[in-house]
């Protein structure tokens, strides 16, 4: 076991305080901090700071970059982190497989904030509520958020431990050079983001590398962040080899992990694949089962998945669990803009366990979840979310009820339990008061109680349309595009008012693919190249 990384001084950046809305309490850092060790705390009372653990700066010039002074943080849930295969897929022409549609990833790629008054507490339930109507049924909703008096100040990342669980199979392309510098094989994808990974380490951190392919192997035992020339040399030295062993690989991954952990550090396997595992054990049960060992030892799981060649209800499975969540890059400008954003961030998570239970009153049920998984087969409704994590975007908690014919949009309310898990163990709870007493629909059916649940119901209705349409296209594709068009126009009544131009983008991903379907073009697969099933 390693000895204690001692405290270093560290310049302390002041940032205003912001509302914190997603999954769980968010402390707003600069990009040149990261995650604080969690603050010893007791719902409803008066919080002590911890000790902050020693601070890590990034190198000049590196993955963290200078970034604003002040800027803003969210929080968002583990899993899957973007749509980008989606997208990849359609500008190729191709109708991607209804897997490439996940309301969590197209969540994650918004910025998702509710308003309200700032916190007098750590953290604080919050809630915004609105209401559609579509051929005379209404849904009613609900977007859950937090919000906090922490200061930043006081807190700095903790050092890093990561181990590279690197693919160099033959369909990454280690040997490959690729003909376009836009789209790279997977390898190169690969090469450069661990390239830039290194360029952020320092001496507190420490990074190995362990590749599979036919077989798998320690190319690079633990060795300290700031030697980026020995680094560099063995993220130069992957090569292409074989078959794609990746139950082999993430066996080895997480025993070296396991044996470098570290007190106050976090410890973390990266996984570098284009996720077409073929050979041992290729299901995503298995997976499961090594990633929550894994996570049962307080070691995480980030998952880039490279190229499009994307398994991507293997990566959900996976980035699911404890510790866990995933990117999907399909060219080189995303990994700087991934770096850009996500650097530290998608390695510290702060906070596990978050349930909410929901207490609702005569006349209200729940219909549906969007942006996480809901439990099954449970008497009251409850929702769960593995991991929490820090992010520039606000992350959505969204609900959906149904009411009872004949009640009244003024009698329905509902009351919301919250609880998590601090990184230091700390149970925390919360309780928070939704009515629809003030749900004033106009003629068109629609009410929000804020611009940005409007924007949140109008992603996750769109999300569910495209999913949907890519399910009914096989059987029915002139039908599938014309119920993709009219799901479409609502988005576009959704976004009506709204002063979101990024939703632009997301009413012409769904005009071409509704275009692509009422056409007959093939639909793809995210094997690498998207070829036709």
């Amino acid at each position: 076991m390693d000895t204690k990384v001692r405290p270093h001084s560290r310049r302390r950046v002041p940032l205003s305080m912001v509302t914190l809305l997603g999954m769980a309490v968010v402390p707003f850092l600069t990009a040149t901090n990261c995650a604080p060790q969690a603050p010893n705390v007791t719902a409803g009372k008066a919080f002590d700071m911890a000790t902050p653990a020693p601070s890590a700066p990034g190198a000049p010039g590196g993955m963290m970059g200078a970034g604003p002074a002040a800027a803003e943080f969210g929080a968002t849930q583990g899993g899957v982190k973007d749509i980008a295969a989606a997208r990849e897929l359609i500008n190729a022409g191709h109708v991607p497989p209804p897997e490439a549609f996940k309301v969590e990833g197209l969540f994650s790629e918004h910025d998702l904030p509710l308003e309200g008054q700032r916190s007098d507490r750590l953290f604080a339930l919050k809630a915004g509520t609105g209401v559609t109507t579509t051929e005379d049924k209404p849904s009613l909703w609900v977007q859950l958020g937090m919000s906090s008096n922490f200061d930043p100040e006081e807190y700095h990342r903790p050092p890093l431990t990561f181990v590279a669980c690197v693919d160099v199979s033959g369909s990454m392309g280690w040997d490959y050079a690729s003909g376009n510098q836009n789209y790279g094989t997977a390898g190169a994808l690969a090469r450069k983001l661990l390239d830039k990974l290194v360029d952020a380490l320092d001496q507190h951190d420490r990074l190995a590398i362990v590749s599979y392919g036919s077989e798998c192997r320690l190319n690079l035992d633990y060795t300290s962040g700031g030697s980026h020339a020995t680094l560099h040399k063995a993220v130069a030295e992957l090569h292409e080899a074989g078959s794609t062993n990746m139950e082999a690989g993430l066996k080895l991954a997480y025993k070296v992990a396991g044996r470098g952990r570290r007190d106050k550090a976090e410890t973390r396997v990266l996984l570098f694949t284009d996720e077409q595992p073929n050979v041992g054990h290729t299901d995503a049960g298995s997976f499961q089962q090594m990633v929550r060992a894994g996570a049962d030892e307080q070691i995480g799981l980030t998952v880039f998945g490279l190229g499009l060649g994307l398994n991507s209800d293997l990566t959900a499975e996976m980035s699911h669990l404890r510790g866990g969540n995933a990117y999907s890059l399909t060219k080189a400008a995303e990994i700087d803009k991934l770096c850009e954003d996500e650097w530290p961030w998608f390695a510290t998570p702060i906070a596990y366990k978050l349930h909410v239970d929901l207490s609702l009153s005569p006349g209200l049920e729940l219909a549906d979840t969007y942006g996480f998984p809901a439990p099954k087969g449970q008497e009251t409704p409850a929702l769960d979310v593995a991991t929490v994590f820090l992010s520039k975007r606000k992350g959505a908690m969204l609900l959906r009820f149904q009411p009872a014919a004949g009640a009244r949009l003024q009698d329905l309310r509902l009351s919301a339990r919250l609880s998590y898990e601090t990184t230091t163990g700390e149970q925390v709870g919360e309780t928070l008061g939704v009515s629809f007493a003030h749900a004033r629909p106009g003629q068109d059916g629609r009410w929000f109680s804020q611009p940005g649940v409007r924007k949140t119901v109008a992603l996750a209705r769109l999300g569910t349309a495209l999913r949907s349409a890519t399910e009914d296209y096989p059987s029915d594709p002139k039908g599938a595009a014309k119920r993709l068009e009219a799901a479409r126009a609502e988005f576009d009544a959704d976004r009506h008012g709204l002063d979101a131009k990024e939703l632009d983008s997301e009413a012409d991903l769904a005009r071409r693919l509704a275009e692509l379907m009422a056409v007959g073009k093939p639909q793809g697969n995210l094997y690498p190249g998207g070829g036709e099933r």
